[in-house]
């Protein structure tokens, strides 16, 4: 851990930290810097004290003594360089590593106080690392872009993720149309590249891709198109039960979870008590199978099966049903060739957007007060960078293969989660749509 050129002498535990006493082994080949002379004599002895590795959470002082020559030639005095120390901030180079990994994971203050330095030094070197990552980097646009959001206190980021390989490629200051076209001035040389764009249903990024990006297919996230159906259904539960007393709001709010459970997530158990509530309000049992109905869209292998379920959709809905969905109605017509899309593009979604969001936001929540340069720089330039493989988990695939329900789906997800489908980039691509 010391460095082959020091000896440990003596170590102690203090209740501000490990000191640890050294002094530099005897070099042989050392020689004058100036004359290059051999024939050195000792001068003095000098005591450096440097910042080190913190051994678990507590700060390590390494005090070195070591040895000023005089150069018997030519009469000038050095000391002996120490290849492991940072003689700018007199600390060793392996506790600058040590806080360049921290900083990542933990906020500055936290880092400055387990290696027993000042806060402006934990940013300075964070900052110096940075410079030195993006100067490396070639960052390239991807082929399979998501766009979406994240709230984060009371403002609203864009985050750009990378579809195909499942990470987060960017963190926008707001998702205002300058911003947005601000990027794209960035990226002008490869806007050309770009293929496919998933993102919901927010009008600045429709006019991004299509004034920016030519050759690229936009497709609406289906969740946000699925979450409206979702919303007609709490609006109805919420206009029944301002008509109910207060134990049975009590008992309607308990089964909130249930109403907006998707079906294929049900049990023999919550089937049979959502299909009590259903019978006791005709109005929710009404809206709550409408949404149904439009949620078997999502199942249909093409644009066109799936245009004919949407059409079956509205003529099912009555005029009590019909102000429930009117979001929904709207977003259909107004989004339609870019909702349908989705049947044509490999089913692409911005799941993966969505779970990094929430990644995000942990990392928010851990660095309170970060300044947005300092978070974007955190999210993306980590040595590990801030990936995530799928919207689902190992446990929601294998839970629905012990339900046994939606096996083939449930297998697949389980390929993918276990990188077992190598197929995923080739089958970007879009398919036949007999129209």
């Amino acid at each position: 851990m010391y460095y082959e050129q020091l000896k440990i002498i003596s170590q102690e535990d203090t209740a501000y930290g490990v000191v640890v006493n050294a002094e530099v082994k005897h070099n042989d080949n050392i020689y004058c810097p100036y004359c290059k002379s051999i024939k050195l004599k000792r001068h003095k002895n000098n005591i450096i004290t440097l910042r080190d590795i913190p051994q678990g959470i507590k700060p390590v002082v390494l005090q070195i003594k070591r040895i000023r020559y005089q150069c018997i030639d030519c009469k000038k005095t050095f000391t002996e360089k120490l290849a492991f120390v940072d003689e700018r901030r007199i600390t060793t180079y392996g506790c600058v590593k040590s806080i360049q990994h921290s900083a990542f994971k933990m906020p500055f203050v936290d880092v400055a106080k387990m290696h027993g330095v000042d806060e402006k030094t934990v940013r300075n070197i964070f900052n110096e690392y940075i410079g030195e990552v993006q100067a490396k980097l070639d960052r390239v646009l991807p082929e399979v872009m998501g766009i979406d959001e994240v709230y984060l206190g009371s403002e609203c980021r864009c985050i750009i993720t990378n579809l195909q390989d499942n990470y987060l490629f960017d963190l926008l200051e707001t998702r205002k149309k300058d911003t947005l076209f601000k990027f794209c001035k960035e990226y002008q040389e490869q806007l050309s590249n770009v293929r496919i764009v998933c993102m919901d249903l927010w009008q600045p990024y429709k006019q991004m891709v299509q004034t920016n990006m030519p050759n690229a297919v936009i497709v609406a996230d289906r969740f946000h198109v699925q979450r409206m159906a979702t919303n007609a259904v709490e609006a109805a539960r919420k206009f029944v039960r301002k008509q109910l007393t207060i134990k049975e709001r009590l008992q309607l709010k308990d089964d909130t979870r249930l109403l907006l459970m998707n079906f294929e997530r049900l049990d023999t158990k919550t089937m049979s008590r959502l299909y009590e509530l259903l019978e006791r309000f005709p109005l929710l049992n009404n809206i709550w199978w409408a949404k149904e109905r439009f949620n078997i869209l999502w199942n249909m292998e093409t644009a066109k099966e799936a245009k004919s379920v949407y059409n079956s959709f509205m003529a099912s809905l009555d005029i009590e049903a019909q102000p429930y969905f009117k979001d929904l109605i709207t977003a259909m017509k107004n989004w339609e060739t870019e909702i349908f899309n989705y049947f044509s593009y490999a089913r692409i979604s911005n799941a993966t957007a969505e779970t990094l969001n929430r990644e995000v936001g942990r990392k928010f929540d851990v660095g309170d007060g970060y300044s947005f340069n300092a978070l974007r720089n955190k999210l993306l330039f980590s040595p590990k960078g801030l990936t995530y493989d799928l919207g689902y988990s190992i446990r929601d695939a294998t839970k629905m293969v012990n339900k046994g329900i939606l096996l083939d789906k449930a297998q697949d997800i389980l390929n993918d989660i276990l990188r077992c489908d190598d197929t995923f980039k080739s089958k970007l691509l879009p398919n036949e749509v007999d129209e």
